[in-house]
């Protein structure tokens, strides 16, 4: 289908058209697999109506076509004003190996966008690892707190004794480094599938009765509370959400959520989220409530819980749209 598409498509590209077009375009060619000539990909990358995600696969297949100029092209766009273009340029600098890309990743480090930064650590790892040792040796003066977790496992793929040594010393400090830097939008994708967290908990509109409600949680949680009911989530237990055994004096017993207690009875919610009301009378034992949640940290891969930390961290029962700052880094939210 290419070789068919391949001669009209990419003259269609080379006219002046609206975005929305130009994407649909773009897309087209990916997907059919027209090869586009450098002139066309070039255009593209420069033009800010398209999509940041559609104008960095131009920008890779531009890489990937070592057309003449591409160094100056990626120099460029490592001032673009988005850093999704930014990141990516990092990425193809340390592999082309632009003059002073080193230097532009350190600066990066210290003041540009989380995302931009990580691909410069990512870069300077391959090309100057000590840098990142210093980094994280120094960190408490020397790196922001959200690139702490990137410092860490740069060094533990490189299975580096620092990193070694970090782990082993507490069950808990890997998870510390989880506490800022996450995305938002990441983190409500970890939340509804690999977390699997709506089965249990209501955010907005969505979700499952048997936790608590998340919608507004960051009112009410501290990013360091919600980071430990996430990693030991018996540590403290929401009133009204924790599993009991009720033994009653006629041999039966219950087993549920015990929503209510009540100086004569108290109410046990069960698995099938249908309540039941015991008379204290009528009871011989009842067991503590224990936390029927999982601890989530110890099945999500680092980044995974960073980004589901941010956002819990803003769910605090505003409606936000997909382009607003909660949809980026924690850095950008605070900003």
């Amino acid at each position: 289908m290419g070789e068919t598409l391949g001669p009209d498509l990419r003259e269609f590209l080379n006219q002046p058209h609206g975005s929305e077009l130009i994407t649909l375009g773009m897309e087209l060619a990916t997907a059919t697999g027209v090869q586009l000539d450098p002139a066309t990909l070039i255009a593209q990358v420069d033009n800010a109506a398209l999509g940041s995600t559609l104008r960095i696969a131009v920008l890779d297949s531009l890489v990937r076509s070592k057309a003449e100029g591409v160094n100056g092209i990626v120099s460029n766009l490592l001032k673009n004003e988005d850093r999704g273009i930014r990141a990516a340029a990092m990425t193809h600098g340390f592999a082309l190996d632009l003059d002073g890309i080193s230097g532009l990743a350190k600066e990066a480090i210290q003041k540009d966008e989380l995302v931009v930064a990580r691909a410069a650590m990512e870069g300077l790892a391959k090309v100057e690892a000590p840098t990142i040792e210093a980094l994280w040796k120094n960190r408490e003066s020397e790196l922001r707190r959200g690139l702490w977790l990137d410092a860490y496992l740069l060094l533990s793929a490189a299975s580096h004794p620092e990193a070694a040594a970090y782990a082993a010393a507490s069950p808990s400090h890997v998870f510390d480094l989880s506490l800022q830097g996450g995305d938002p939008a990441a983190g409500e994708v970890v939340f509804k599938n690999q977390g699997a967290c709506l089965q249990c908990h209501t955010v907005g509109s969505e979700g499952g009765v048997q936790g608590p409600n998340l919608t507004e949680v960051a009112k009410r949680l501290s990013r360091e509370k919600i980071l430990e009911a996430v990693t030991n989530p018996g540590a403290e237990i929401t009133e009204g959400y924790g599993m009991t055994t009720v033994s009653l004096k006629s041999g039966d017993s219950v087993v549920g959520r015990l929503s209510t207690q009540a100086d004569d009875h108290v109410i046990v919610v069960g698995l099938d989220n249908q309540p039941t009301r015991l008379n204290r009378a009528d009871i011989k034992e009842m067991a503590p409530p224990i936390s029927a949640m999982p601890p989530m940290a110890m099945a999500l891969p680092p980044k995974d819980l960073r980004n589901l930390i941010a956002f819990l961290a803003v769910q605090d029962g505003k409606v936000r749209k997909k382009n607003d700052s909660s949809h980026g880094d924690d850095e950008a939210i605070a900003k």
